[in-house]
């Protein structure tokens, strides 16, 4: 298990403000933390108003994906995604999340990585 130092919690809050600028996700004020997120290696929350989103990192790296800049930006990418479609939907698992949300956000991600595969963006 690796750590997450606060050079990589850098870099996460810093893709994640470039993917809001990018996805035009500006209602929504970003609070950051990085601390423990269960199993999750990040997590996004919005608050009951829809208008503040916390992003989460966590501080212990216990995944096989590689701790880097490019698995980072993935990362801050899908949490932001999550800032844009979660407040259209009603929570229905354990942990808050719809699982159609997730399912959402994972198709937006596929498409986005085959515009970049192509050179697009």
């Amino acid at each position: 298990m690796k750590t997450v130092t606060a050079k990589h919690f850098e870099s996460y809050k810093r893709f994640c403000l470039e993917w809001r600028e990018r996805l035009g996700v500006h209602w929504v004020e970003l609070v950051f933390e990085h601390k423990t997120v269960g199993d999750a290696t990040a997590q996004a929350q919005l608050d009951g108003s829809g208008t503040v989103g916390t992003l989460r990192l966590c501080r212990k790296w216990d995944t096989p994906r590689p701790l880097n800049n490019a698995t980072l930006h993935r990362l801050a990418r899908h949490e932001v995604l999550h800032l844009l479609v979660d407040q259209t939907s009603q929570p229905c698992c354990e942990d808050g999340r719809d699982l159609e949300v997730e399912r959402l956000v994972c198709r937006i991600e596929a498409i986005m990585d085959r515009e970049t595969a192509r050179g697009n963006p």
